[in-house]
Order: C-alpha cells, then structure tokens, then sequence
C-alpha cells in the first residue's frame, strides 16, 4: 500500500496466538464458552483452528461462531480429537455433559500492519 507521496508502507504480518486449556463436565450440561472474541473489526482474527480432544466416553458436541457464514457444528467421538479451520472465527463453545472432559487449543492468525 503506498501513499499519495510515492512512500510505500511496510507489508502487514501475520501474528500467531495459540490458546489451550482443559474443559470439564461439571457444566451440567450448559454450554461453556471457552473462548470469545467481540471483534472491533471484522478482519481482526483472519482464520482460527480448533482441536478439540474428547476423553470421554460418549460423543462432544462443538460449535465454533464466526464473524460471518454461520457456525461450524461437529462432534468429537469418544477417545478422539477432531478440528477445525475457519475464516473470522469469534467464539468456541463446548456442550460438556456431566463426566464428560478433555482439552481443547486454538490457533489464531491475525494480520498486523
């Protein structure tokens, strides 16, 4: 991107953030939002991806919300861990049922100029 003046702005980069953490079922049921994002501009998290490893015994329901396109639903069978890539990602939520738990990571690009 270069100014009226002929000068040329540096190129952006992509920064990477990557988040981990464990979730657990004594949610009762209710679904945790592990990790949102309220975006101040739609491009601010230009891609994520999502793994989810589900240590239980019965299948993991998961959502992740983007800026724009619908969610991404999928479910994580038992003793198995699934992911994800989306574009504009802005939330992750996990539907733990009693006894049910694991880990989940999240990588996050963002461009920056």
């Amino acid at each position: 991107m270069c100014g009226v003046d002929g000068g040329c702005c540096p190129s952006g980069h992509v920064l990477q953030e990557e988040l981990c953490g464990n979730y657990a079922g004594e949610l009762s049921g209710v679904a945790a939002r592990v990790w949102e994002f309220t975006p101040s501009n739609l491009s601010d998290y230009i891609e994520g991806t999502v793994q989810v490893f589900n240590a239980s015994n019965s299948n993991l329901d998961v959502v992740i919300s983007r800026a724009s396109g619908g969610d991404v639903d999928f479910v994580v069978a038992p003793h198995t861990t699934a992911s994800r890539s989306v574009l504009r990602p802005t939330a992750l939520i996990i539907n733990a049922n009693e006894g049910q738990s694991g880990k989940y990571c999240i990588k996050l690009y963002k461009r920056v100029y």
